[in-house]
């Protein structure tokens, strides 16, 4: 499947846009400044959150809906070392880290369901599963 990698640069001040593309290699997700990358793979959009350790990504998905437009439900990736963009969940996560036990059992440990996978850490001031992951692969 085609991947394309577009970077976004939106003016706060002027209301503009400019499109770049990049190859999304090892590249930050420049949120801070005002810049939002995202990879597209079909017809799905992924917005690129942040590459520490991994590429964590998020998108945007229908669900269904019985009126009008459908709402959306956002729901998290990770990059896998193969290239693979795969839904963010605890099975995943193990799989891509097996030779990290100290990783499954802080999974196991800290996270109830695939949904809590996306918390934030306001303390460590990032994803609590990367700080899992960083914590893991120093032991």
């Amino acid at each position: 499947m085609k991947r394309t990698v577009i970077t976004i640069a939106i003016s706060a001040l002027l209301g503009s846009a400019s499109f770049a593309n990049g190859n999304g290699q090892g590249e930050k997700a420049q949120r801070k400044a005002g810049k939002k990358q995202y990879e597209i793979v079909g017809r799905v959009k992924y917005e690129l959150l942040d590459t520490t350790l991994f590429n964590l990504y998020r998108a945007q998905r229908p669900i269904a809906s019985t009126k009008g437009i459908p709402p959306y439900t956002t729901a998290y990736f990770f990059k896998t070392a193969n290239g693979e963009i795969r839904p963010l969940t605890i099975q995943y996560l193990k799989k891509n880290w097996s030779s990290v036990p100290a990783f499954h059992y802080a999974l196991d440990a800290q996270f109830r369901s695939d949904s809590e996978l996306s918390a934030w850490d306001p303390c460590q001031k990032m994803y609590k599963v990367k700080y899992l992951l960083s914590q893991a692969l120093l032991n």
